[in-house]
């Protein structure tokens, strides 16, 4: 499954680079602790088990991107931080513990960028005596 999502997925910017050299990445559902068997979660994913059969299968993209919402960060940091994959990351928690995985990303992995969701969300704000806002 991954060899052919990737054997497709690289069709696009083998097309869309000769007229607009744009970085391309793919944004990957990471394997959540529930998920057991695939089925659970978008299997085929660049996932770092699977991500060797996307550089080779998509050499058009240039980065595979984890979103990471979950709590081991640096874990999935140095699980695609590879030589031919920078640290991007496209999605990530929105609250206070985003800012230190940006740093952690950007300073141990050479990060060249991290998106946090949320931050708009009342739910992720500390409580500051009123109300969260």
């Amino acid at each position: 499954m991954a060899w052919n999502y990737a054997r497709y997925l690289d069709t696009w910017p083998r097309r869309g680079k000769p007229k607009y050299a744009l970085p391309v990445f793919t944004n990957t559902w990471l394997v959540q602790p529930q998920d057991q068997v695939p089925g659970d979660y978008p299997s085929g994913c660049p996932e770092p088990l699977t991500i060797d059969i996307w550089k080779a299968g998509a050499p058009s993209i240039d980065i595979n991107a984890p979103d990471v919402h979950l709590r081991n960060f640096n874990d999935w940091s140095e699980r695609f931080h590879r030589p031919n994959n920078p640290l991007f990351v496209p999605e990530s928690y929105g609250d206070l513990g985003g800012a230190a995985n940006a740093f952690y990303g950007i300073g141990q992995h050479a990060g060249i960028g991290y998106s946090p969701f949320g931050v708009n969300n009342p739910e992720h704000w500390p409580d500051c005596g009123s109300g969260g806002t």
